[in-house]
């Protein structure tokens, strides 16, 4: 009974650890409020709508790519460490998640656009 409670308590950190690392790397914040300003200008206009769902998918990706290659890099100066090789499937992970979501924004795109003709 004790094991079944401390497999449960230790599945539930692990999984609001991942979930904490995970919104930090998906966290579009810094962009949004950057670009809310300029978003008032132009409310309407659906392409720059379009641009800043790129920018933010953009961010993410980069701020992916570079926990992914520190966690490589750490990986193979401290092998030993504890919960290098987990950070970086998580990175991985948030990496393959944009590129599918462009993926399926693209073909969402030119669906609508072979509708239309």
């Amino acid at each position: 009974m004790f094991f079944c409670l401390f497999c449960l308590t230790l599945f539930a950190q692990t999984r609001d650890l991942v979930n904490t690392i995970r919104g930090e790397l998906l966290r579009t914040d810094e962009i949004s409020s950057n670009e809310d300003d300029d978003q008032n200008v132009e409310d309407d206009d659906d392409e720059y709508d379009e641009n800043i769902a790129v920018s933010k998918r953009g961010e993410v990706f980069k701020r992916a790519l570079v926990a992914l290659v520190l966690a490589f890099v750490l990986a193979h100066k401290t092998p030993d460490k504890f919960g290098v090789s987990s950070f970086g499937l998580i990175a991985l992970g948030v990496l393959l998640e944009v590129i599918d979501d462009a993926r399926n924004d693209i073909g969402l795109r030119l669906q609508s656009l072979r509708l239309s003709d």
